[in-house]
């Protein structure tokens, strides 16, 4: 791992401290692994502050000499966090800052920008900081599916922090949403992610508990929605801690189920974060069941975000289907 090399690949990201529209965005990634010649390793940005995702190899005493040259280079970093996601022979990650471990700490939560969007992220908790960065240009293309094909209602299964609906929340002022994760944490600072844009819970309900059982839910009441966003983990547990979902299994009977509560012409977004699975593979799982129905038809969406670039080494990890029913 070298220096010069890491260096860099942060300096093709310096667009995003100098290109008027770029600048509205202050979290993004600065290291995307091999693609950018630097495998086993990751460097987000957040508002003056790095985190670093170490898979392989040890950078620490390689962070001095790393700050030195991005704030000459006009990034000016306050402060720098290290996740090393490396497993041990315990099977467990090694060490998870929850301080920084070079200059200063961040504000907990930290406040970041995405275009309209306002996010709180913590740098100190564990891995996820509570936004998904690579999802960026897939918000931005809902929002102009949602505008052109005037959706008023929105589901958000598996909402983490609710960032899918806060952007469309704020770019659609008459939606309704139900956002819905297991995790009383993630509704929790979804919660806290709508009062920071000025949402109205009236208007946008959040719920805690398992996705499927909203779905169920929603099927008995005879519910409807103009747009269903689902973004499960690559294998997800219920209430319960049973496997509730994984991609290979349930991707296309999860689509299935979802489409009954579409209006005709509603659009379903489903992504996953998975190495295991290519495009095409993630298409079929989520379409066979559906094109036997002849009751849907693909929408392009852009994929993940421009800084983290694909490459024979380094393949997309983001997979993303839209589609709309007919």
């Amino acid at each position: 791992m070298k220096v010069p090399d890491i260096i860099k690949s942060c300096e093709k990201r310096i667009v995003f401290l100098k290109d008027p529209v770029k600048k509205q965005y202050t979290a993004f990634r600065l290291v995307h692994g091999a693609s950018d010649k630097c495998p086993g390793l990751s460097i987000d940005y957040y508002a003056g502050y790095l985190v670093i995702n170490q898979y392989q190899g040890t950078i620490r005493p390689l962070i001095p000499e790393i700050v030195q040259q991005l704030n000459s280079s006009g990034f000016k970093i306050s402060g720098v966090y290290l996740k090393d996601r490396s497993l041990n022979q315990h099977g467990t990650y090694g060490e998870q800052s929850e301080a920084s471990v070079y200059g200063l700490n961040a504000t907990s939560p930290l406040l970041v920008q995405e275009a309209r969007i306002q996010a709180e992220v913590y740098l100190g908790d564990g891995i996820s900081t509570g936004i998904f960065m690579d999802q960026r240009n897939n918000r931005s293309a809902l929002i102009d599916l949602a505008k052109s094909g005037n959706v008023k209602s929105l589901l958000n299964g598996f909402a983490y922090t609710s960032l899918f609906t806060v952007a469309l929340g704020i770019a659609v002022p008459n939606l309704s949403s139900v956002s819905v994760d297991l995790s009383k944490r993630s509704i929790e600072r979804s919660r806290s992610n709508f009062l920071l844009n000025q949402l109205n819970e009236n208007q946008h309900s959040l719920v805690a508990g398992d996705f499927l059982d909203s779905v169920r839910l929603f099927q008995k009441r005879g519910r409807r929605f103009d747009m269903i966003i689902l973004d499960p983990p690559t294998m997800a547990r219920n209430k319960k801690g049973k496997l509730g979902f994984s991609v290979k299994s349930h991707a296309g009977e999860m689509a299935e189920q979802v489409m009954q509560l579409l209006n005709p012409q509603g659009i379903l977004f489903f992504s996953v974060n998975t190495e295991s699975l290519t495009q095409k593979q993630f298409e079929n799982l989520v379409m066979t069941p559906l094109v036997r129905q002849n009751t849907a038809c693909l929408l392009p969406m852009p994929g993940q975000a421009e800084d983290y670039p694909s490459s024979p080494q380094f393949p997309a990890h983001l997979k993303v289907i839209a589609i709309q029913k007919s």
